[in-house]
């Protein structure tokens, strides 16, 4: 039986000595894998902020909706401060724009605000998609099979 595309890539990533989170950083766009080593001192201490970067994505961006909704800016530049320097640490420059229109507050800052906020969540969204691997068998484990029935 031969391999798919997928197990051969991963076979080959292994035998080069490319590290599963080097291949994962080489699928996503707008991260760099070389600047995030870089800002936390080596691939083991990125591994860290990867994986809370990764678990709160969901709530983060909630949140950023919901100050967002309630024209709540000093909360809200609060939230993209934070979301911007922990994605610089995983390699992203996220949130920075944002974060610089947070802090004047002029009408057309407010303006471009509303505008750039879906495409900056959407983005940090997508990050949902490039970092599970790293975490299957943890929400596998998480997450148990479902009792089968006596019929099936």
């Amino acid at each position: 039986m031969r391999k798919n595309h997928e197990e051969l890539d991963e076979f080959e990533d292994k035998a080069s000595g490319i590290s599963e989170l080097e291949v994962l950083y080489a699928k996503a766009q707008k991260l760099n894998y070389n600047d995030a080593v870089k800002f936390c001192s080596g691939e083991e201490l990125l591994r860290q902020p990867v994986e809370q970067f990764y678990k709160s994505i969901k709530q983060n961006a909630d949140a950023i909706e919901e100050v967002l909704k309630q024209k709540n800016y000093k909360k809200y530049t609060i939230k993209v401060h934070a979301l911007k320097s922990s994605a610089r640490l995983i390699g992203t420059e996220a949130a920075k724009r944002l974060e610089e229109l947070g802090k004047f507050l002029t009408q057309e800052d407010i303006k471009h605000i509303k505008k750039l906020t879906p495409v900056l969540l959407a983005s940090y969204r997508k990050f949902l998609e490039v970092f599970p691997p790293l975490y299957a068998e943890e929400e596998s484990a998480r997450n148990p099979a479902q009792e089968i029935s006596p019929n099936e």
